[in-house]
């Protein structure tokens, strides 16, 4: 047999990176090799490539003659022979020339190329071949070289030749060719075939079995890179066999020779195979294996086709050492589940032991694997499935081998929920301008609940609800249908919480009833804030007040004054006033009603006007007429459900209905029946006096809010009827009564101190140190009622309006004249200390014509009396700055007196009764036939309940 200069196609794989270039130039430049030559291809490459990596040396390919030399031939060639020094010595280096090709021997081509074979021996193996001899020295110590098993691949003549004495070289090759040719002609046909037979069948037990190709076990898609072993098929009997056969043919050839010395040669190999086994059985599961040697011994076993004992152990550990380079080599590498169970096989198969590092690993992955499997295959199997769990399965938190089949169809599964995902998110954070209907969020989640548990959806399952039960409520709203439950809140305050909800929270929905309501909630809100009474410090303009006083003084049973003559005070009960209990009571001089003294408080109400006219400041400071057109403009939301609407409606309604009765009462007022008057008509007048006056608002005619208020016109009525009853009562005196006029000056209108004195002692000149006051002091305004001197100090009163600064008003003369006007004298300026007292107010005397030069003519209206200095009355002040007097408990005094001034300047005198009978009475409301309130502002629903700031509670009708 001789040696195929071939090379292997996957031998460079293994090679390391700086002789790859000397293995690539032999692949590219020789033919496919075959199975003998590619072991020892391999063999030599493993162990030359160590040698070259540990001393970092990088060969070229080496050229004789044109022709690149096999440096795995060249040094198994000269190992046959003995080794480098041997070929030298025996001058053999012609004939490994003749066997790897050179020219014939005796040509002086074939001396050159001679040279250059052991020049590169030399350079390039030598180094090699002692690295060799020393490495294997720890496996057989006798070892002079490798052991030459490989020879059978080289003619029997190498070996002759190599054995044989370096003086007998040339006999040895005429001898050997003398044996062949006598061989050959001894032979007949028979035992030819029986010499042909067992030689072949030595062949075949000495032969190469078919080199396995260990490939990597990943990727499992790519083509197998393994090749599976042969078996051997023969074992030391049929060695024994073929001895026995040829021993009795008696012939001899290097087959046989060869044959008797592979018993010794397995021996060997089982000896150094069990060495290594034990060694590593010894050194632990995690002990580093060198590849090469076991490589060695391993592929030398394919040398021949010979059964050896320890083959499959020394196979497993080969098959060991590939499977853990593999596993290192994909310590970052993604690995599927197939490829684990791949993995987990082909180390049981190689016998790793189940403590070796690699081995744990691949377990832990092959566990967390499982787990993954049968995780995913729980979560699939959900009703509803979690979009976080498929997130965890999709994208673990560490390396996890997976199905790729159950891996896709997760990730079909976690698209779908992805895109819901993505929608729910567009409407839980939406563009500017883009809020999504509430019923399209409802559908989403309604959809998505089924299959999937997403966090947005779980978000927009909150929300969604609220948005509905929202739009039910305000659809119900707008349709008068809405219904509170008992423990509800009242509407305006649920509809403000739903409002802040909305801002909050729900904004992101299109609430169509709701946006209705709002804006009519705002128009309410805005309504709310015209109210008279809306959010007022003031108790008495608390709506519940003013609607219990409307609907107490509007009732339709008390349209009739009591009978009792003795009824004439502001509230229904009678005054009895005695001599012990004076003070408990108080008459109007004018008209001579009475009243209780905690009931009324300054002028009589119903002869003075200014009660009625708006000079007086109220705390009901508003009219009838300004709450029409408020509550013409009370939006749907208001009618249906507001408290504040309900009392307006409360209101307008009982007030409309008094003023009919009002209506009615004047009508029957006529100049015929007013001289002299019915006597029903002043306690009628006064009846509804007394109802207009407890609800303490004007209330004017809605048709004609030209004309004075109804206040003003029944006062009017009063003071005329109360007129002519004097004056019908007058006719039969024959000498009037005379009555002195009387002096309200400033001082006493103004508020007192916070301690109850009116006037700083030393104004009024009381200096109790040094002068003490006589007991019982009087002050200036007193002694001047009096026409007395104040002794402490001059005293000079003036009006309030006086323009000329020596123009002073004569009290003493008033007096003593009971003058019916002011009478005014002139003064020179004051050259002492000088009390000046203002007058605020005149209350008249009896006599109307004084005899005095500066008294002023009679006036031209009763309203305002006039004098040639300047007007009779001072010019009044704001009625905050001229608060209401008391009415002292001493005596009974004059309505009149009581009357603080007029806002628009006139007198406060009462208007005498002559004049006033033949003033025509304004025609009555009653005849102008106003439209009624519910027919102005339609009908109103009633309410629930109303926010408490505003003060309002719920009444009874």
């Amino acid at each position: 047999m001789a040696l195929s200069p071939s090379l292997g196609i996957n031998a460079t794989n293994s090679f390391p990176q700086s002789h790859q270039t000397v293995a690539q130039g032999h692949q590219q430049s020789q033919p496919e090799r075959s199975t003998s030559s590619l072991q020892l291809y391999e063999l030599f490459w493993n162990a030359f490539n160590i040698y070259s990596d540990e001393r970092q040396i990088a060969f070229e390919p080496q050229m004789v003659e044109g022709k690149e030399v096999e440096l795995h031939q060249l040094f198994f060639m000269v190992g046959a022979l003995g080794g480098g020094r041997a070929v030298a010595e025996k001058q053999l280096w012609s004939a490994v020339g003749a066997k790897l090709g050179l020219p014939e021997s005796g040509s002086q081509a074939n001396q050159a190329s001679i040279n250059q074979l052991s020049a590169i021996y030399q350079n390039v193996l030598s180094d090699f071949e002692t690295y060799r001899h020393t490495s294997l020295r720890s496996t057989d110590p006798n070892a002079a070289f490798p052991p030459p098993h490989h020879l059978r691949v080289l003619r029997p003549e190498i070996e002759e030749l190599a054995s044989a004495p370096l003086h007998s070289r040339q006999k040895l090759y005429d001898s050997t060719l003398g044996e062949e040719n006598s061989l050959r002609e001894r032979s007949n046909s028979r035992f030819r075939g029986d010499v042909n037979e067992i030689i072949s069948l030595a062949s075949k037990i000495l032969g190469n079995r078919p080199l396995p190709i260990l490939g990597k076990h990943l990727p499992r898609q790519q083509p197998p890179a393994s090749q599976a072993f042969v078996p051997a098929k023969y074992d030391s009997e049929d060695v024994a066999d073929l001895l026995r056969e040829a021993a009795e043919l008696r012939f001899d050839s290097s087959e046989m020779r060869a044959l008797a010395n592979l018993d010794t040669w397995a021996a060997g190999w089982d000896q150094r195979a069990g060495t290594m086994l034990t060694e590593l059985h010894q050194a632990g599961p995690n002990a580093p294996l060198d590849r090469a040697v076991w490589d060695t011994l391993f592929y030398e076993a394919f040398s021949h086709n010979y059964v050896l004992r320890r083959f499959n152990d020394v196979a497993r550990v080969v098959k060991r050492i590939r499977l853990l380079e593999e596993l290192r080599d994909l310590q970052d590498t993604a690995l599927t589940m197939e490829d684990v169970e791949e993995l987990q096989r082909q180390a049981v198969n190689c016998h790793l032991p189940p403590e070796n590092e690699q081995a744990v690993k691949l377990k832990e992955l092959a566990e967390r694997g499982s787990q993954w499997c049968r995780y995913a295959h729980m979560v699939l199997e959900q009703p509803v499935i979690a979009l976080e769990d498929l997130n965890k399965l999709v994208a673990p938190p560490c390396p996890v081998p997976v199905f790729p089949s159950l891996l896709e169809k997760l990730n079909t599964v976690r698209s779908r929920a992805r895109e819901i995902e993505k929608q729910a998110i567009a409407i839980l954070i939406p563009l500017a301008g883009h809020r999504t209907p509430f019923a399209d969020a409802q559908h989403l989640v309604s959809n998505t609940q089924k299959d999937f548990l997403i966090p947005a959806i779980q978000i927009l399952a909150k929300v969604a609800p609220q948005a509905a039960h929202i739009e039910k409520t305000c659809f119900d709203i707008l349709n008068n249908r809405y219904s509170p439950q008992a423990s509800h809140k009242p509407l305006f305050e649920e509809l403000r919480d739903m409002r802040n909800t909305v801002q909050k929270v729900l904004w992101l929905f299109i609430i169509p009833s709701f946006d209705i309501v709002d804006q009519q909630l705002v128009q309410h809100d805005a309504w709310l804030g015209k109210l008279p009474w809306y959010r007022t410090p003031e108790p008495a303009m608390q709506g519940k007040l003013i609607v219990d006083d409307v609907v107490h003084n509007t009732r339709p049973e008390d349209d009739k004054p009591p009978t009792d003559p003795e009824c004439t005070c502001i509230c229904p009960r009678p005054v009895k006033a005695t001599v012990e209990k004076q003070a408990d009571a108080v008459q109007c001089d004018e008209c001579g009603a009475k009243f209780h003294s905690k009931c009324i408080e300054g002028s009589c109400p119903f002869c003075d006007h200014h009660h009625w006219n708006g000079s007086l400041t109220k705390t009901r400071n508003f009219e009838f007429t300004d709450l029409l057109p408020i509550a013409r403009a009370a939006p749907d939301l208001t009618r249906n459900y507001s408290l504040a609407w309900e009392h307006m409606d409360i209101i307008i309604t009982y007030v409309d209905r008094l003023t009919r009765a009002i209506d009615v009462f004047l009508a029957t007022v006529t100049e015929a029946t007013i001289n002299p008057p019915a006597t029903t008509f002043i306690p009628q007048t006064r009846h509804f006096l007394r109802k207009l006056y407890k609800m303490q608002f004007s209330i004017s005619i809605k048709a004609r809010p030209d004309l004075p208020s109804y206040g003003l016109t029944l006062c009017h009525l009063h003071r005329v009827l109360t007129n002519n009853t004097k004056a019908s009562q007058d006719t039969s005196q024959k000498k009037k009564t005379q009555r002195r006029p009387k002096f309200i000056f400033t001082a006493e209108v103004t508020r007192l101190a916070t301690d109850g004195s009116r006037f700083h002692g030393y104004c009024v000149r009381y200096d109790e140190a040094n002068n003490p006051a006589p007991k019982p002091w009087r002050c200036p305004m007193c002694m001047i009622r009096k026409g007395k001197q104040y002794p402490q100090s001059p005293v000079r009163v003036r009006t309030v309006a006086e323009q000329e600064a020596d123009v002073y008003v004569d009290t003493k003369a008033c007096l003593e004249s009971y003058s019916w006007q002011l009478i005014r004298k002139r003064l020179p300026p004051p050259t002492d200390y000088t009390i000046i007292l203002e007058l605020e107010r005149f209350v008249p005397g009896s006599n109307q014509y004084p005899d005095s030069s500066f008294a002023a003519k009679p006036p031209a209206s009763a309203a305002q009396p006039q004098s040639s200095v300047g007007p009779s009355t001072p010019a009044p002040r704001e009625p905050s700055q001229t608060p209401m007097l008391a009415v002292p408990s001493a005596g009974l005094a004059s309505p009149a007196s009581l009357a603080p001034s007029s806002l628009d300047g006139s007198s406060s005198t009462i208007i005498p009764h002559s004049r006033l009978a033949k003033r025509k009475v304004p025609a009555s409301p009653a005849t102008k036939n106003p439209r009624r309130v519910k027919r102005l502002l339609g009908e109103g629903g009633k309410a629930f309940d109303e926010t408490t700031s505003q003060g309002d509670y719920p009444i009874e009708k």
